[in-house]
């Protein structure tokens, strides 16, 4: 029912206005000529006018119904400011019925009647007054509930002005066009309010069955973001000023306190000295296993490497014993004599440590069996 493209809009709108020129065009040619439809096109017996006022406030109402319809289920309006378009489909449902049946001059009459006031146009200002109070509150209201939507706000302030020109040319029309142009300016001010006003609501029931039909965000009043934006302004410009530096230093005599001596009394602090960490002694790393021969030829070199100063402290070496032989292969005559020359030589060797025997033995053994 509400066309989600913004042409369509457009084209809707810009029917509304063709339609709106074509009924004041209208009334004009029909009210110039002795036309059998004068009575009823003619802007003097504004019955073309309001009949354009009563599709436009009608309409009006059904869209208000509309936005509130979607308003309703919004799932984060706990503030309930849904509330705000059941009255505006209230006002514009009343007003339409107060322009149709002229309700609102009735009353005008019978307030008069009853509380004679004398005073300028006192009938109008019966109605004028309670009217225009309460569109200014809606106007107000409908606006905050169209933050969302830039073009739905443009639109609807829009209507105020048209109101505003609308109640100007009902009050003081001489003092704008001659007498008999008066009917056009009526006529032409008041279908316009109610003209715009069908375009506004009709953007934002787009807005509102299209995007979204969230309430809007609340701000903060208008003196506040002033005092906000100010605050922030000055604290830029501030941010600009380099900022005094003093170094003007204060006498010594004003830092010491009478008790205090002064510096040159003052005895010197005494720098203890450091005492060394003691440093974790690292393990020696592991020689790598020399080769037989290797093994043989630096034998000589140990042995006289010890000085003589050292104390002689003889180790006797483990039980040797003769490494396994499988059963299947014996010792030869020249294994057994080899091992009988280095058990001679079991002097010289005891005066090795203990992982250099080990070593030797083994290079003697591979040695053996290579």
């Amino acid at each position: 029912m509400i066309p989600f493209s913004p042409v369509r809009i457009a084209s809707i709108i810009a029917a509304g206005v063709v339609l709106w020129m074509g009924m004041l065009w209208i009334g004009m040619t029909a009210g110039s000529g002795d036309s059998a439809f004068k009575e009823i096109l003619s802007l003097e017996h504004r019955r073309l006018p309001r009949f354009f006022s009563t599709i436009c406030l009608l309409t009006a109402t059904q869209l208000s119904l509309l936005i509130l319809w979607y308003r309703i289920r919004s799932r984060k309006d706990f503030g309930g400011r849904y509330r705000v378009w059941w009255l505006s489909s209230m006002y514009w449902g009343l007003a339409c019925c107060c322009v149709t049946t002229d309700l609102h001059l009735a009353f005008a009459r019978f307030v008069q009647r009853r509380w004679t006031i004398e005073m300028w146009q006192a009938e109008t200002l019966h109605w004028l007054i309670p009217a225009s109070i309460t569109f200014l509150a809606l106007h107000r209201l409908v606006q905050l509930d169209m933050r969302h939507s830039r073009p739905s706000r443009l639109a609807w302030d829009t209507t105020w002005w048209c109101a505003v020109a609308a109640t100007i040319a009902m009050l003081c029309p001489r003092a704008l066009v001659s007498a008999g142009n008066e009917p056009l300016l009526f006529a032409g001010t008041t279908t316009l309010w109610h003209l715009m006003t069908v375009f506004a609501l009709l953007i934002h029931a787009r807005f509102v069955v299209h995007i979204t039909n969230e309430c809007a965000p609340k701000k903060p009043p208008r003196i506040m973001r002033a005092i906000h934006s100010a605050h922030a302004t000055a604290e830029r410009l501030a941010s600009g000023i380099p900022k005094p530096k003093f170094l003007v230093r204060m006498p010594n005599f004003l830092k010491r306190t009478p008790g205090e001596p002064t510096e040159q009394a003052k005895p010197t602090a005494q720098v203890k000295p450091r005492k060394p960490e003691p440093v974790a002694a690292k393990a020696p790393a592991k020689p790598a296993a020399p080769t037989a021969p290797a093994a043989q030829e630096e034998l000589p070199t140990r042995t006289r490497s010890i000085p003589p100063s050292a104390p002689q402290v003889r180790i006797d070496p483990p039980h040797a014993t003769a490494p396994p032989v499988s059963q299947s292969q014996p010792m030869d005559d020249e294994d057994s004599d080899s091992e009988n020359d280095d058990m001679g030589d079991s002097d010289d060797v005891s005066q090795l440590s203990r992982k250099e025997r080990r070593r030797l033995k083994k290079a003697q053994r591979a040695s053996r069996r290579g």
